[in-house]
């Protein structure tokens, strides 16, 4: 099974990211959380997070993903975006720094994820935030995470320690999809599966599944994005550069 193409599919069943009710809400909170402009999302996909920026903030960034194909799907949904091929090595040749960089399910997909984080750093601004969205709990690693190319899911004392020896302060971390765990954890370690949720976008499926899309979109941007119960299947992390 080869992790790029599984992933490439993963993409192409989620279609645009920004009618997709989970990253709906991951991207309102993490924008809440933005303060300084211009943002690199590195790792960007298909772009989604950039064209949510763009219309609720009219903010703008660079998007870099290291597949051409993912590149090219994020100009066609948006060619005004500035999105680029490349890694770590494209993003320290970008002219200038960046207010923030937002690293969304990203870091578990790089083999060498603390070193990415101290290259990183070269590319914020003093005072700069790196926001970080990543799969929690270790112990739910699976035959998706191997399908999509994770290399591992994180514990919180281990992210911490892991962004703080690059060099930053942890603000915040916090879990969220605290709804998600057990129909994960059911789905992936007892019933083995390896698919993702091509359902969770709003062009997709009939009205039963419409109307259900329109409850979980309301849960997680009113409850999700406001409390955490200590639980959840993602980690997210702000954290600021130490000047």
């Amino acid at each position: 099974m080869n992790p790029r193409s599984e992933l490439k599919k993963h993409y192409a069943k989620i279609g645009d990211s920004t009618n997709d009710f989970r990253c709906q809400a991951l991207f309102a909170w993490i924008c809440r959380h933005l303060e300084q402009s211009p943002v690199l999302d590195f790792g960007c996909g298909t772009g989604g997070f950039l064209r949510f920026l763009k219309n609720k903030k009219g903010w703008l960034g660079v998007g870099l993903d290291p597949d051409p194909e993912m590149v090219l799907r994020a100009k066609a949904f948006d060619p005004a975006l500035d999105f680029c091929v490349g890694g770590i090595g494209t993003a320290a040749a970008l002219q200038g720094a960046f207010g923030t960089i937002v690293l969304i399910d990203v870091l578990e997909h790089i083999s060498d994820d603390e070193q990415t984080l101290v290259q990183l750093q070269d590319k914020l601004l003093p005072g700069g935030r790196l926001i970080v969205a990543v799969p929690a709990y270790p112990g739910l690693f699976g035959q998706r995470d191997l399908a999509i190319g994770h290399y591992r899911r994180y514990q919180k004392a281990e992210l911490v320690k892991k962004i703080e020896k690059a060099g930053y302060a942890v603000r915040q971390i916090r879990y969220w999809n605290m709804l998600g765990v057990i129909p994960y954890a059911v789905s992936q370690k007892l019933l083995g599966k390896t698919e993702g949720c091509s359902w969770r976008n709003a062009d997709s499926g009939g009205l039963l599944e419409k109307i259900m899309r329109q409850i979980l979109h309301g849960w997680y941007v009113c409850v999700e994005n406001n409390i955490s119960a200590g639980w959840g299947l993602t980690l997210l992390c702000v954290a600021s550069k130490v000047s």
